[in-house]
């Protein structure tokens, strides 16, 4: 991820407060959103840039939702940021 990360939102999780930011990766140009604390420190990478298989429209992501972001599935859902495409996407040892 290297574009400026720019906020979009913000969130509350399991963890306390997050701010969302998005940006693009600097390969691949994907989508790239980072939460991180009210501090400004990085708590998680919400999705990953998976460059081998970029199927996804403009404006869609890959979701991390394994640990430990399986508790921020579901606020950030809530939060009305973001959609689930219900699109999945194989990629095997990630």
């Amino acid at each position: 991820m290297n574009e400026a990360m720019k906020p979009i939102g913000r969130v509350e999780t399991p963890y306390g407060a997050m701010r969302v930011l998005a940006g693009r990766y600097a390969f691949g140009g994907g989508v790239a959103i980072l939460l991180e604390n009210e501090e400004g420190v990085p708590f998680t990478d919400f999705s990953r840039n998976v460059a081998r298989c970029q199927m996804v429209a403009e404006g869609e992501f890959h979701v991390h939702t394994w640990f430990p972001n399986e508790d921020l599935v579901g606020p950030l859902l809530a939060s009305g940021l973001f959609e689930d495409t219900g699109r999945r996407t194989p990629t095997g040892h990630v």
